[in-house]
């Protein structure tokens, strides 16, 4: 009779998968929704503290560790403000990054990135300008107001902001625009 030893390894593997962002476009200082799965692929082991983390243009953002038990996953729903990242942004969510290297498929701790547009925020405020005397019928009047720009950005002729303005008198009870 011969006797052999064999060393039997863990099936240690941690999965993400299935990221949506919603919406896919917004503007700065909004807050998006995203969602992701993460999954324990071994049968047999828990583990504890499992790092989760959620990425914007391969930054962290935020994290969290979680316990795993065997055979078991997470649906997570995560709210991150998207700050002032203007322009197309990647997202990417992964799950047990600093030890993937460790399991048996090291290629799908991560999600594939998904695109997360944020266009400026511009906020203008009109102000009108109080006339230096009181219209009279068949004057020619020249109304004055101020634009303010309330946001962190330039507003340029290139941004085809428009203005209307809009006049009215009574005519009896009629209003006449």
């Amino acid at each position: 009779r011969v006797s052999k030893s064999v060393e039997v390894k863990k099936y240690y593997e941690f999965s993400a998968s299935n990221l949506q962002i919603t919406p896919t476009a917004c503007y700065e200082q909004d807050a998006v929704k995203v969602t992701f799965r993460t999954d324990n692929r071994d049968r047999y082991h828990a583990y504890e503290g499992v790092s989760v983390e959620l990425l914007v243009n391969d930054t962290v953002v935020t994290s969290k560790r979680l316990d795993y038990s065997a055979n078991s996953g997470y649906n997570h729903t995560w709210y991150i403000n998207v700050g002032a990242r203007t322009g197309v942004n990647t997202i990417k969510a992964r799950v047990n990054w600093a030890n993937r290297t460790l399991e048996v498929n090291a290629g799908n701790n991560s999600t594939e990135a998904v695109e997360l547009t944020v266009r400026e925020k511009r906020d203008l405020t009109i102000k009108a300008i109080a006339p230096n005397s009181p219209y009279r019928t068949g004057t020619t009047v020249i109304s004055s107001f101020n634009i303010i720009n309330n946001s962190r950005h330039d507003v340029l002729p290139e941004h085809n902001n428009t203005v209307t303005f809009e006049s009215y008198y009574y005519d009896g009870d009629t209003k006449v625009v």
